[in-house]
Parts: C-alpha cells; sequence; structure tokens
C-alpha cells in the first residue's frame, strides 16, 4: 500500500490549537479503564465522543467533499490522534465527478500496535452533505466515537494492531474508502482479520450492528454478544425487507469496498427497520430521515430526542472498545457441508463444461459459469487443466468457502475444482482479481501437491519418515513431505495434540487453542489461515511465492515463500502464471 509519511503543516496546527478547550489536561486523557469479567469498563463512556462531535459539527461545521472545511476535519482528527500517541499516516488522493471538476481529499490514518501484526481496520467517514445541515449524525458521531475509544485503549494489549482511518469524501460515492482498498496489495488485504465501519450514530431509533451473512457475519455476532454482556440495547436487521436479509445491509457505507474483496465487517448504525420502507433510510418514526436534511444538527437532535446523543455515544464507545479487545479471527476454508451452496455441477471434457442433468440453469447463469472457467482455462497451464474433470459452482457470500479442490478418486489422478461466485465476482459481475487469484493460485497448488505423482496410497517406503495426510502418504522427494521436513517437525506434535483432542468437534475450546497456537508461531506463517496444516501452508506459501517478488528476511514464513526458488519447474510455472495473469 501507498504511505506517505505525516508532517503537520503549520495551518494544521493552527487549527487543532484553535480548538484545544476539548483536551484541557492534554497529557491525562486516557479514561480510568479495568477489565473485570471480560469487560472493559470505561468511566462516563460516551463524554469525550460528544466533545468531539460538537467541535466538528457545531465549531467546523458543514464538511462538503474538497471544501475547506473538509480539510479543517481532516487537520483537526490528525491533531487529535498525535495528542493520543500514536503512529499517524495521511493518504491524498484525487478524484473527478460528474461535473467534470477535480477534487482532493485525504485518508486520515493512526495505527495502535497490537499483540499481533494482523490487523483490524476501524474506519469512519469525516465529510457530510455539502449542501443541508452540519453533519452531526453523518458523520460527526462516529469520528467521536472512533477518537474517543482509541484513546481508550490505546494502553491495552489488544489481540490485533488496530488502523483507525477517518475516510475523505464518502458523501460522493465512497471516493476515500474506494481509493484506500484499491492501494491495498493481496498480502496487506489477507493481513486484515475485519473491517468496523462506523456511520451516523446519534439520530436513529434504534442502534444496529450489521455483517455478512451466516458464518461471514462473525464480527457482528461478537458485537451483540459484547452489547449483550454489557446490557445495553444493540441489534440487528431484522429482515423486514426481502432485499436485506436479517443481520445484513446495503453497500451504500464505507464497509462495501473492503467487502468486496472479502474482508469481513461489522457495520454500527443507528437508524429504523421497521418504518418506511422497511430499507433503513428512514431513521425515525417522527422525523424521518435526518442524515441528509437540515435536522442534522446536535441542537436538532438532542431538543427533538431528549437523552439519545448520550445513550447512542455511550452504547457504541463500549461496544466498539469491548470488541477490539476480544475480537478473535476465524479460519477462513471449506465449508463443511459444501452441497447446500453448491449451485451448479459441470463435467468437463477436453476443456468444455457440460451441466449436470440434475441442474436446471438459465443461459446467463451458464454464460456466467463459462467465464468463469474461461479465466481459469487462460491461466492453468494444460497439464493441470487436464486433471480437473469437474466445475462445481457454489453461491454462499463473500468470505465464507472461496474455492477448493478435491481429489475424485483414491488414485488421486483427477480432481473436482469448486468456486465460489461471490468471492470470483463483484455485484456488476465483475471479476475481482485480487481475491479470485490468491484463490486459484492456493488451489492450483493442492492440486500439483496432492495429485498421485506425489503422493502414495499405500506406504512403499515402510521407515515412516515421510508425511501423512488424509489423501495419502507423500512421497519422500515430494514438495509436500520437503516442506514438512523442513518446516513442520518442530511444531507438528503441538497441532497434533489439539486436533487428537477435539478429535475433529470444532467447540470454541478447539478454535482458541488453534488460535493461540498461531500466535505462539505467527512469524512461520503467511497468513493465519496457513496455520491450518502443512497442506494449507505449502498451497499458502506458493501463492506468495507467485503474486510477489522474493522476500529477503531471514524470517521462517520468507523462508517458506523462497523454498520453491530450489525447484526450476516451479520457477518456471511461476513466470508463466505471472505472464497469464498480466503480472
Amino acid at each position: 500500500m501507498k504511505r506517505v509519511s505525516l508532517v503537520l503543516a503549520i495551518l494544521a496546527v493552527l487549527v487543532v490549537l484553535s480548538f484545544s478547550v476539548l483536551r484541557q489536561e492534554q497529557h491525562i486523557t486516557v479514561n480510568k479503564t479495568q477489565e473485570t469479567n471480560n469487560v472493559i469498563e470505561l468511566d462516563n463512556p460516551g463524554v469525550k465522543a460528544l466533545k468531539h462531535l460538537e467541535v466538528l459539527s457545531n465549531k467546523i461545521g458543514r464538511r462538503g467533499n474538497g471544501s475547506e472545511n473538509e480539510k479543517k476535519a481532516a487537520d483537526y482528527i490528525i491533531g487529535e490522534f498525535e495528542a493520543i500517541g500514536f503512529e499517524n499516516f495521511i493518504q491524498d488522493f484525487t478524484y473527478t465527478l460528474n461535473d467534470g471538476k477535480n477534487y482532493s481529499s485525504k485518508n486520515v490514518i493512526a495505527i495502535k500496535p497490537g499483540k499481533s501484526g494482523k490487523e483490524v481496520i476501524v474506519g469512519a467517514h469525516y465529510d457530510s452533505s455539502e449542501v443541508v445541515g452540519l453533519g452531526a449524525d453523518d458523520n460527526a458521531s462516529s469520528i467521536g466515537v472512533i477518537l474517543e475509544v482509541a484513546e481508550a485503549i490505546k494502553d491495552i494489549k489488544t489481540p490485533y494492531t488496530i488502523r483507525f482511518i477517518a475516510f475523505g469524501s464518502e458523501e460522493v460515492e465512497k471516493q476515500g474508502s474506494e481509493y484506500y482498498v484499491s492501494q491495498m496489495t493481496q498480502e496487506e488485504i489477507g493481513n486484515t482479520i475485519a473491517m468496523i465501519n462506523l456511520d451516523s450514530l446519534i439520530a436513529g431509533d434504534k442502534m444496529y450492528v450489521y455483517g455478512g451473512s451466516e458464518e461471514k457475519g462473525w464480527v457482528r455476532n461478537l458485537s451483540l454478544d459484547v452489547a449483550k454482556r454489557l446490557e445495553l440495547n444493540l441489534e440487528t436487521n431484522p429482515g423486514f425487507n426481502k432485499d436485506y436479509p436479517a443481520g445484513t445491509t446495503g453497500d451504500w457505507s464505507d464497509h462495501a469496498p473492503f467487502e468486496a474483496v472479502g474482508i469481513p465487517y461489522a457495520y454500527f448504525e443507528a437508524t429504523n427497520w421497521e418504518t418506511g420502507d422497511l430499507n433503513g433510510y428512514t431513521q425515525t418514526e417522527s422525523h424521518g430521515a435526518i442524515w441528509h436534511t437540515e435536522k442534522d444538527t446536535l441542537e436538532f437532535i438532542e431538543t427533538e430526542f431528549e437523552g439519545r446523543v448520550a445513550e447512542r455515544l455511550s452504547t457504541f464507545v463500549q461496544v466498539l472498545a469491548n470488541v477490539l479487545v476480544e475480537i478473535k479471527e476465524t479460519k477462513r476454508g471449506v465449508d463443511d457441508d459444501i452441497e447446500k451452496s453448491t449451485k451448479a455441477i459441470y463435467s468437463i471434457t477436453n476443456g468444455i463444461l457440460e451441466l449436470d442433468s440434475s441442474y436446471d440453469l438459465s443461459d446467463n447463469e451458464i454464460e456466467l459459469h463459462t467465464t468463469l472457467w474461461n479465466k481459469v482455462k487462460s491461466i492453468y497451464p494444460d497439464n493441470i487443466l487436464e486433471r480437473i474433470l469437474l466445475l462445481r459452482i457454489i453461491s454462499d457470500g463473500k468470505g465464507g468457502t472461496t474455492g477448493a479442490a478435491s481429489a475424485l478418486e483414491d488414485t488421486n489422478s483427477s480432481f473436482e475444482f469448486t468456486l465460489d461466485l461471490d468471492d470470483s465476482f463483484d455485484q456488476n459481475n465483475k471479476l475481482t482479481d485480487k481475491d479470485f487469484y490468491h484463490t486459484l493460485i492456493h488451489e492450483l497448488f493442492h492440486i500439483i501437491s496432492l495429485n498421485d505423482t506425489q503422493l502414495s496410497i499405500v506406504d512403499t517406503q515402510n521407515d515412516n519418515s515421510t508425511f501423512v495426510i488424509d489423501e495419502g502418504i507423500c512421497k519422500k522427494d515430494s514438495y509436500l513431505n520437503t516442506f514438512f521436513q523442513e518446516f513442520w517437525t518442530n511444531i507438528y506434535p503441538e497441532l497434533k495434540k489439539i486436533e487428537e483432542t477435539y478429535d475433529g468437534i470444532l467447540t470454541d475450546d478447539y478454535y482458541d487453542e488453534t488460535y493461540n497456537f498461531y500466535l505462539k508461531y505467527e512469524d512461520q506463517f503467511v497468513t493465519y489461515y496457513a496455520s491450518s496444516n502443512a497442506v494449507e501452508d505449502i498451497a499458502e506459501s506458493f501463492t506468495m511465492f507467485v503474486l510477489n517478488h522474493a522476500p529477503t528476511d531471514e524470517s521462517i514464513k520468507s523462508k517458506k515463500v523462497n523454498f520453491f526458488y530450489d525447484y526450476p519447474e516451479l520457477v518456471e510455472l511461476r513466470e508463466i502464471l505471472r505472464n497469464n495473469l498480466e503480472i
């Protein structure tokens, strides 16, 4: 990702100093914080958020895209993050709107180191409507909450590094968040376990948190659990509108670009999904929508909804702070019940798809699946394509099963290949290259490392010197056995003990132990998923080998990536794949 070191201009300093009334005791600003019964308790939560909100909406005022006031808001946020003590960056960007004019804005980024280098992004936009209101609800409220939470947890050891981002120009097609995601590398996307978005927190009748469907909504589910333990009134979309299933929301805020590249999200908001068109737009029964109207001022909201602002800010501060302290990544892998998400199965002869007769699909659906398969054919070499005899198309939402390769018979000579539509295409049915390519390379190496040239069904060596997996027994000079002997012999007994203890029953305790295993050896794995086992580790490492340049440091995870350079045939394959991917 392209990042520019932050150097405050004299103007920025003057802007910050003009609002110094907010921080009367500059160096004694952290809420008294203690951990009791797995809950982070904060003194007077929401009070500091309100003060930030007052500055942004009442003193700076309306913050339209590209305006002087938007710049002042960015400078204020920069100053507050610096006062907290975080490392800061700014990310400048420009864009052109339908009026033909060029605009400039910036994303303000502050980083709180955690126990792990893996990251959670917490973001909200700081601009507002350029024509009406003062943007108190939309979205000074969210920036206030983020600044208070950032300060409250700065001395707490969070499981992950937290990347706080104040996005510019959201009100015009989410320019800030779209630009930020466009600059993320595949490695950075894989290193981001979740994105938490906040938007319009103080005006709505009810407080909500949304997330992805089913297991992809794990950050939402954690937030609801935290709120329940804190006895706070947080709920989720009830699903009364079929266009927005229960627990989910639309793509109208800064979570959407992150969801589009497969990053799980949670999205905090105050509105009302039980009135109007049941789409969450009508925030209140008594006054309709507050955002983008002249009513979006702190004075109006506090007058018409007595006590609401304080309650909303207090709730969201408490929930967000506790989520960031408790959050724990779930592994992204193959769905155990993949059948229920299957949309089609095709047999493949000489590269041509033939739909299984049990599926009745439209011409458009078949065309979409064929487009996907043709893309695979344009990337994979012929000797890999020849081994794929079945194509399974699934749809389980973004961030679940992205793809899979599994042997069709005991000989491991041919494979079924699975691809997920939601992770392969965006909402406009265009291929999401970053996720799609990562999946293709990962699964390609499964086909390479788990076929009959690499595995035996029976032990022909009789010396217990090779790695045994469910698919067979690794041949002594196979890629997987060599990789295992070099990188896994010292740590495998520890993971094996965990696996044997739970015997395939995936309880919370099981995930806790495997997660702790990852944290213990984090510097050995290129991604969290790589810590699942040696089979996934070598596939993830190969993917980094293909998609990135050779690492130069001496870490074990870098040695794993460089492992493949010892095989001329894999170096040649890398060049073929990179050429086909146009890297």
